[in-house]
C-alpha cells in the first residue's frame, strides 16, 4: 500500500527514501557526486562520509 502522505511524508519506505533532520543537517541543492553519478542515482549508502555528507 502507498503512503497517503506522498512526498510530504516525514517517515521513509526503503534506504533510499532516507534524509537527515533538516533542522540539524544542512541541504545543498546539487545532489552528493558519489551518490548521482551522471544520470544514475546510487544507494546513498556509498557515500563516502555517510551522515557528515555536506550535499
Amino acid at each position: 500500500r502507498l503512503c497517503r502522505q506522498g512526498y510530504a511524508c516525514p517517515q521513509y519506505h526503503n534506504p533510499r527514501d532516507r534524509r537527515r533532520n533538516p533542522s540539524i543537517f544542512k541541504y545543498k541543492s546539487t545532489p552528493c557526486p558519489h551518490v548521482k553519478q551522471s544520470d544514475e542515482w546510487i544507494d546513498p549508502t556509498v557515500c563516502e562520509v555517510g551522515d557528515s555528507c555536506k550535499y
